[in-house]
């Protein structure tokens, strides 16, 4: 893993899916944004408190994801249907 990827675990909190998902339905979530970087893609939720959170695996890992729309069935499992997509850095196909 290099640094810049690894930036993303240190940086910021994380939160496994079934703590989102409750957020959600609580109304605390305040915006979702998809990032694809390079080869990995991950989600960075805005929480209305005004803290950043990424999404984690529950055994602590960052959530990623090898293509977007499999990123938005997640979200969709979660009761998000809306997100934004962040994709400068990241090539189709790229592995």
């Amino acid at each position: 893993m290099t640094e810049d990827k690894a930036k993303y675990e240190v940086r910021k909190r994380g939160l496994d899916s079934k703590t989102l998902s409750l957020l959600q339905y609580s109304g605390a979530l305040k915006g979702v944004n998809v990032i694809a970087d390079d080869s990995i893609i991950y989600a960075l939720f805005a929480l209305k408190s005004g803290d950043e959170v990424v999404a984690y695996t529950t055994s602590g890992k960052l959530k990623k994801w090898v293509t977007i729309d499999a990123a938005a069935k997640w979200l969709k499992t979660l009761g998000i249907g809306e997100a934004q997509i962040s994709f400068l850095y990241w090539q189709p196909k790229q592995k």
